[in-house]
């Protein structure tokens, strides 16, 4: 059951919790400060009005630059008026998203929302170790069953609903590939604490895989990235912002710690541009260093991935010449020398009609046992039928109800049944004697019909379908045959006669008709495997036959398999329109459900609002603060489902985690766009994007700008996530489901099942992943500008350490694993992180100094940062074993000495509808 429908309560909860926060910037700030500012000589860039300058000195080239993105941001632009330069307040947008310029009180809001949010965290922990004690199935259920490693017979009985500790058992304490697993809490209120600070990497991945270690491994990447740049940033930088950087910013307290306090021209502008030069050098090296951590815990999970999974291969765009499993099969033979190197063949055939047979039988037997589990509640007798609407279709008595199940079961066996026999009418029986087998390149070259080059109809002419699928089988023979000789000679020859023979015929028809072009191929060993995958291309196009390694077989989305190439082009393609309207409607959706929610449009439907709002200006304005926020968190809650929606219905995925791998992608850059570059977007995504094509700087220069005047609301937006990381550990919409559904089930491990997993689109893998990566991006670009952002970063990742880290281990239930994609796709996002930084400097120190060089020699970072990312790139070979590794395994192999496998949560390729139940 997908939890997608209680999304609204955790959306209404979050928003609750963020209102406070929302409102910070809403405050009585207007006309006394800009009156004390005015008094202290201190311009306020956002309301004040600034005297000319001489137009030929290097302050008035800031100050145009400064009118142009005030004008990029406003609806009216700059006004020039009686000699002297007005600058409005931008007003694009990004306003209606409740970004909000900083203001001199925000200080008093921000300490509010902090201790809001700091009770909220603290009111969760509570009601998580409260619960945690009392319904271990949700909370622990990884430490009930030791992980599936330990045996049913050693498990407590479950009495959920009273305060017990746990029991220790003799349980396994490693996983079945020999890693160690996690320290078990024994369930007092507290020791979720030393459980969650002892989890090591390897014990992580050991139990529940190792996405999961490196998610929280990405939590302590953030927070050494933070500390190693935030303590010099809060210890050094932020107090000579206060000290000696001209106090540019005023009465705004919050800000004294800031770049915004830096005046114009100051000598601490040649500072920041090494400081540049630091950050990008210690962030860049941190990346690197926890990527070379990563490979060897990669390389350790490819020694030990199953074997039906390390010894198979994924294999497209299989020609008509090779589709079908006989012929496949021979073929990599002939690739390796003739060598019989294949143990087995899937190729996916089309099963839709058997699938839809298979759910038509599941629903009525689904319907028979809620008959009998009726009958059994009424004493056994066949009363009246449940009123349901599918009564008007089908009876509903117990004898209708097994009568159709009977006739169910049998069409799913016919049906099976006819695509076995058709597969078997198209395989090829190789029963033939050695002796006909060595003989066959000399008995068939006089073959009159054997001559490639003879005339369509002398080939066609006396051959049968026997003869096609003969001429290709021994035409592969022969070239295993002559291997050492002219290598591909004998095969091309035998695959074109088959290739012109079937062209036309109804057997390719029916072949094309049964079997689809991708098949997984199981070789004998770990190292053809591997050499399968490095031969490619097998053929001149390389469209044919593209070999990558398996994806978990338990994983796969098989019926993905059998669809058109034609088809998958087309729907790829209506995909990336469907995503590319989705961000066209993003910001306009934000600004409908923000200007619907104020009290002004609530007024004209409940005139009741209307009047309280009179009586209460101070609650009306708090409301029409969080009015954007509101509209903000209700599209970005509900992104990732329709990010999700898209991809599978659009897009192959192959294996369903691929999916989550696509959401990270996506997500990451519907939340860098919607949150951090929307301070650029001066009236809609549309005119943003023209602007900069015209001018690809505007876009950094924008960015620049709003983020210098934006950081009170991003450290807003830091705290709230507290609040956030402290609802999602209680685990609410699992313990609700949990409650009902152990009310209606006698057994509470079925409520259980019932009640997981929780919500894939939200807290799925790539959505966590995404906004985890998405907060550090934020984080680091604000460092210099706000260093006060470094600590409040670092307590966010901490508390996602200890709690998240706890939920992925002990509560939730395992998810598939891809061996750490997600970690290598987030490592590369914050190295598009580091870029961000390094160009809202440089601009930044281009607008602030009265020199150009400042701002050049931060540019230049940019050389170190570009030699960084091809260094990442050609260094770490992560997605598969070397060739040294892949022999010194066979080898072990050979000597009885091989590494210890984990165990397939399914040991077969064969689509799940063809087998037997």
């Amino acid at each position: 059951m997908r939890e997608s429908a209680y999304r609204p309560a955790a959306m209404a909860a979050r928003l609750l919790v963020a209102a406070a926060i929302c409102a910070a910037p809403v405050g009585a700030a207007g006309g006394d400060i800009a009156k004390q500012r005015k008094a202290l000589r201190q311009p306020d860039l956002a309301t004040d009005v600034i005297p000319t300058i001489d137009p030929n000195s290097p302050a008035a080239r800031k100050s145009k630059l400064r009118e142009k993105l005030e004008s990029a941001g406003s609806d009216s632009g700059s006004a020039l008026r009686d000699g002297v330069t007005k600058i409005k307040k931008p007003s694009g947008a990004w306003k209606d998203v409740g970004v909000k310029f900083n203001k001199s009180d925000d200080w008093e809001g921000f300490l509010l929302a902090t201790l809001t949010n700091v009770g909220v965290m603290a009111v969760c922990l509570f009601i998580f170790s409260y619960f945690r004690q009392r319904f271990r199935l949700v909370y622990a259920k990884n430490v009930w069953d030791n992980w599936g490693y330990s045996e049913e017979e050693d498990r407590q009985p479950i009495t959920d609903g009273v305060c017990t500790l746990f029991e220790e058992k003799d349980f396994p304490a490693v996983s079945d590939c020999g890693a160690p697993l996690p320290f078990r809490p024994r369930g007092y209120f507290c020791d979720w604490i030393t459980a969650s600070w002892k989890l090591k990497t390897k014990q992580i991945s050991g139990a529940v895989g190792l996405d999961q270690a490196m998610l929280v491994q990405f939590t302590n990447f953030a927070m050494t990235t933070f500390a190693a740049i935030g303590v010099p940033m809060c210890v050094l930088v932020a107090p000579m912002h206060m000290t000696i950087g001209g106090n540019a910013a005023g009465n705004d307290y919050l800000s004294w710690q800031g770049f915004a306090n830096v005046a114009q021209g100051s000598n601490l502008c040649w500072m920041h541009a090494g400081l540049t030069w630091f950050v990008a050098a210690v962030v860049m090296r941190n990346i690197y260093k926890w990527q070379e951590k990563f490979v060897k815990l990669r390389v350790d999970w490819l020694k030990h991935m199953p074997h039906i999974q390390a010894c198979s291969v994924l294999v497209e765009g299989i020609p008509d010449r090779c589709r079908t499993p006989a012929i496949l099969k021979r073929y990599f033979s002939s690739m390796f020398g003739g060598r019989d190197v294949v143990e087995e063949v899937h190729l996916m055939m089309h099963t839709s009609e058997l699938v839809t047979l298979i759910a038509a039988r599941d629903e009525t037997r689904r319907r028979l046992l809620e008959k009998r589990a009726k009958l059994k509640a009424a004493g056994g007798e066949d009363g009246a039928p449940r009123p349901s609407l599918l009564n008007l279709f089908s009876g509903d008595s117990l004898s209708e109800l097994q009568r159709q199940l009977a006739i169910a079961e049998s069409l799913v066996k016919s049906e099976r049944l006819r695509l076995k026999q058709k597969a078997d009418s198209m395989d090829i029986k190789d029963d033939e004697d050695e002796d006909e087998d060595e003989n066959f390149v000399a008995s068939e070259s006089s073959h009159p019909t054997d001559d490639p080059h003879s005339s369509e109809g002398e080939r066609d002419e006396g051959w049968t379908e026997d003869d096609h699928l003969q001429a290709i089988a021994k035409g592969s023979k022969g070239v295993r045959m002559a291997s050492t000789g002219s290598l591909g000679g004998q095969l091309a020859d035998g695959l074109n006669i088959f290739a012109a023979r079937t062209q036309t015929t109804k057997f390719v028809r029916e072949m094309r008709g049964l079997y689809a072009d991708s098949a997984f191929v199981t070789f004998k060993t770990r190292y053809d495997a591997n050499m399968a995958i490095r031969m490619v291309p097998f053929t001149p196009d390389r469209e044919e036959l593209r070999v990558s390694p398996a994806p978990d077989p338990a994983d796969i989305v098989y019926k993905d398999f059998t669809q058109d190439q034609m088809y998958v082009k087309a729907f790829q393609v209506l995909g990336y329109v469907l995503i590319f309207g989705l961000a066209l409607i993003f910001l306009p959706t934000i600004s409908l459900i923000s200007s619907k929610s104020k009290t002004d449009s609530l007024a004209v439907y409940f005139p009741i609002i209307g009047e309280y709002a009179n009586r209460h200006p101070k609650i009306a304005s708090f409301w029409n603060g969080i009015a954007g926020a509101l509209g903000l968190n209700i599209v970005v809650a509900f992104l990732p489902t329709m990010l999700v929606l898209i991809t599978s219905s659009c897009f192959r995925l192959k294996a369903y985690a691929w999916a989550q791998q696509l959401l990270q992608r996506w997500y990451f850059m519907f939340l860098i766009v919607f949150q951090l570059f929307v301070v650029t977007i001066s009236s809609s995504l549309e005119q943003a994007t023209m602007d900069t094509i015209e001018n690809p700087l505007s876009l950094v220069e924008k960015l620049s700008y709003g983020m210098c005047r934006t950081t009170h609301f991003f450290l807003s937006i830091f705290v709230i996530q507290w609040a956030s990381v402290g609802m999602e550990v209680t685990r609410y919409t699992q313990l609700i489901k949990y409650i009902l559904w152990k009310k209606a089930l006698e057994s509470p491990l079925e409520a259980h099942n019932i009640a997981e997993p929780e919500d894939q689109d939200y807290y799925g893998m790539g959505a966590r992943t995404a906004r985890y990566t998405s907060f550090f991006v934020i984080g680091l670009a604000f460092v210099s500008l706000c260093p006060l952002i470094s600590i409040i970063a670092f307590i966010y990742f901490l508390f996602i350490r200890m709690l998240i880290g706890y939920q992925v281990v002990f509560a939730e239930t395992k998810k598939p694993d891809l061996g750490g994609e997600f970690w290598v796709t987030s490592m590369k996002h914050c190295q598009f992180g580091v870029l961000v930084y390094i160009l809202v400097m440089t601009a930044a120190l281009y607008q602030r100094a009265d020199s150009p060089y400042p701002a050049a020699i931060a540019g230049l970072s940019l050389i170190h940062w570009v030699d960084s990312v091809i260094a990442f790139n050609d260094k770490f070979c992560w997605e598969s074993l070397s060739q040294e590794e892949v022999i010194a395994i066979q080898q072990q192999e050979e000597l009885g000495q091989a590494h210890q496998m984990r165990k397939a949560l399914r040991g077969t390729y064969i689509q799940p509808e063809l087998v037997d139940d």
